[in-house]
């Protein structure tokens, strides 16, 4: 028996199903399978922003912030549980509502005064005047300044 090895002449096409994928020939050139490929991962990307663009439209914003009666959370002016007290004056409760959303979103970690400095710069930028009401609201009551002293030795 003699046995020779096939050559490419001898294969021939009409007996191979051909591949499903549109626009696929065996004539393709490198140059169409590299623009089949380019594409191919341009909708992959396109898809992936699509998600990130859902779950950014996701985000708790400061309309999200519900308000509830000062025996609840004071001193607190709000909490990460996304409240914010009824009795403040509009500017001090427009900032506190975007701070506290800006914690719930926050996905970076690290000691909790970098957390609250990244709140606070995030809603005076949005509030000044509310920054600084907060500022002068907290620095004349006890209660919120026995609040700061007991996070500052509890490291927290």
């Amino acid at each position: 028996m003699n046995f020779e090895k096939p050559t490419i002449s001898d294969i021939n096409p009409e007996n191979f199903e051909q591949e499903s994928k549109p626009g696929f020939n065996n004539e393709a050139s490198i140059d169409e399978l590299t623009e089949m490929k380019i594409q191919e991962n341009l909708s992959t990307s396109q898809k992936l922003l699509k998600i990130r663009k859902e779950i950014a439209e996701q985000r708790v914003t400061e309309k999200d912030i519900k308000e509830v009666p000062k025996n609840e959370i004071a001193p607190q002016f709000g909490n990460d549980s996304g409240v914010v007290r009824n009795d403040l004056p509009l500017p001090i409760k427009n900032f506190v509502k975007i701070h506290e959303a800006y914690h719930l979103n926050d996905k970076k970690y690290g000691a909790w005064w970098k957390r609250e400095i990244r709140a606070n710069w995030h809603a005076a930028k949005k509030h000044p005047w509310g920054f600084i009401r907060t500022v002068f609201a907290s620095l004349f009551s006890k209660e919120r300044l026995k609040l700061y002293a007991d996070r500052i030795k509890k490291g927290y």
